[in-house]
């Protein structure tokens, strides 16, 4: 079976191609003949001889031709060149090492029985009884009679103390139960601790190195852990600050075991990294927010995609901070919370950022977003994203409209005074107005005593002198006395406590028949350096008006 093996090796070797020096990969049949031949074929072709038929020769020849099978081991060299692709595999080269070291004992120890039994065969009167088979056999009481040609130590005992032998001379320099006598077995065992050294040097020395290797990522754990703590305490910071950094730390190795993912890719080419960056995002990559981007545009927004991480309590954004990119929350939960108020609970799949515009500069956040659990996140960084908008300007104007309704929760300062003004769609708010973070600020009127009793009579004359000439009848007269009258009552219950507030957005949805009891109140300054004030005539009615904020 082993020689048709190597028959069909020989065949399938004149028709294979090879990969020239300069790289490229031969296909002519000639090449291919001419190369197998130079090389590998006289090799395979010893290798692939029929021994056993050669037995039918003079015996004394069979013996050398024995020696020939030692050539089939060349043939390892072309698998070790196949195995060359796994070096960085340390368990698989520390094998090949060992077995290596194996083999060449293995080659040794026969060897050091041959010697033995030519030393035997010579019939020495010198050396004949001190050769070390002579002296295993007198050992485990199994001598040599009748010319050395019977009993001795059998095959199986010879064997074992010859690799005993050749182990320890090459890993040492032996214990002497089993000894050089002779002037052959000296000599062999010098070359034996010769090659023992160079065998130290190269497996052991190549063991060393592979078994550090494997614990490389464990040994740069720590190396960091110490400098992270030798920066603690150089800088004196604070033991909760401290704990926070150790935590992160510990958290984020074990998530990227130390690899920076970034470091790793910046020395390949745009478009393979932006391949392999594709298929790390690919999660993010998915939302309909992209569906209409082409594979271009995902390639490069691909490549500013940043992988973030977030430990429980720690704040991914506080209010009032420039936002730098939109968030993907792959993994754990997270809160948005204003004013020590939770506004709402994020989890996986979940998207965190701003409405955009082609011109925005600055964003603004509106709340704090605060981890729960151990977060993973994915962020895409915004000035990346604006650059590959301007590459890309039929999606740019999608994006922009999408992004709004993708959205979990819009973080854009402003954007909850936006939705409100949509719920109340009402212009009638004249003593309210809406802060940019999205509050109602109502307006209260200040109602403040003169000094000068005659002066306020002039002025709230004058006030309502103005509102005569705005009204066209005098039925409008009447109720802007009536409103004033029911205003100035319910002031006083306002000062008191008594007057209950309502929800500015109920507010907002109030009975339309209360507006007819809105009337239009007039500021006047009587300084340029003074605060506005309210001036409100002592007038009497009945049925208090709702004083709650529209």
């Amino acid at each position: 079976i082993l020689f048709i093996l190597c028959q069909a090796d020989i065949i399938l070797n004149f028709r294979t191609t090879y990969v020239s020096k300069s790289g490229q990969v031969i296909f002519e049949a000639r090449s291919i003949c001419i190369h197998y031949v130079t090389t590998w074929f006289i090799i395979d072709l010893i290798a692939a001889l029929p021994f056993d038929l050669l037995y039918a020769f003079n015996v004394t020849v069979v013996s050398l031709v024995h020696l020939l099978k030692t050539v089939r081991l060349l043939r390892l060299l072309r698998l070790l060149q196949k195995l060359d692709r796994y070096s960085q595999h340390s368990t698989i080269v520390l094998t090949l090492l060992m077995s290596m070291f194996a083999l060449l004992a293995h080659w040794m120890a026969c060897i050091w029985y041959v010697i033995g039994k030519r030393e035997m065969e010579q019939n020495n009167p010198l050396t004949w009884d001190i050769g070390w088979l002579h002296e295993l056999g007198k050992r485990i009481e199994s001598p040599y009679y009748e010319n050395n040609t019977l009993g001795g130590p059998s095959i199986r005992s010879a064997y074992i103390a010859a690799l005993y032998f050749t182990l320890s001379s090459l890993t040492s320099v032996g214990f002497g139960n089993v000894s050089a006598n002779t002037d052959a077995e000296k000599i062999f065992s010098i070359c034996t601790m010769l090659i023992g050294a160079l065998m130290h040097a190269l497996v052991f020395g190549n063991v060393t190195a592979i078994i550090q290797r494997m614990y490389s990522r464990w040994s740069l754990y720590h190396t960091r852990t110490k400098d992270l703590k030798d920066f603690i305490r150089v800088h004196h910071l604070p033991q909760q600050l401290k704990q926070r950094m150790l935590e992160y730390f510990q958290t984020t190795w074990s998530v990227n075991n130390g690899i920076d993912s970034n470091e790793l890719l910046k020395d390949f080419p745009d478009e393979l990294r932006s391949d392999i960056t594709m298929h790390l995002n690919k999660e993010i990559l998915q939302l309909s927010l992209f569906e209409c981007a082409s594979r271009g545009c995902l390639r490069s927004l691909s490549l500013h995609i940043k992988t973030s991480f977030c430990a429980p309590g720690e704040y991914l954004l506080r209010q009032g901070d420039a936002l730098q990119a939109i968030y993907f929350v792959c993994s754990g939960s997270m809160e948005v919370l204003k004013d020590s108020t939770v506004l709402a609970i994020l989890g996986k799949g979940d998207l965190i950022g701003a409405n955009l515009s082609i011109r925005d500069q600055v964003i603004k956040t509106n709340a704090d977003v605060k981890a729960l659990t151990y977060c993973d996140l994915q962020c895409i960084i915004l000035k990346g994203l604006f650059e590959v908008l301007d590459l890309y300007p039929e999606y740019a104007h999608k994006f922009v409209e999408d992004i709004q309704h993708d959205l979990t929760y819009n973080l854009r300062e402003g954007h909850e005074s936006d939705v409100i003004s949509k719920l109340s769609n009402k212009p009638t708010l004249p003593q309210t107005e809406l802060k940019g973070n999205g509050n109602i600020k109502k307006r209260l009127p200040s109602i403040v005593e003169d000094e000068d009793e005659e002066e306020e009579g002039e002025e709230e004359s004058s006030t309502l002198s103005t509102i005569d000439t705005r009204s066209t009848n005098s039925s409008q007269q009447n109720k802007i006395t009536s409103t004033k009258s029911h205003l100035g009552r319910n002031l006083k219950q306002l000062a008191s406590g008594t007057v209950p507030f309502h929800s500015p957005i109920r507010a907002c949805s109030s009975n339309p028949s209360r507006a007819k009891h809105e009337t239009e109140l007039h500021y006047y300054s009587r300084r340029k350096e003074k605060n506005l004030k309210l001036y409100l005539s002592a007038l009497t009615t009945s049925g208090p008006p709702d004083l709650s904020p529209r």
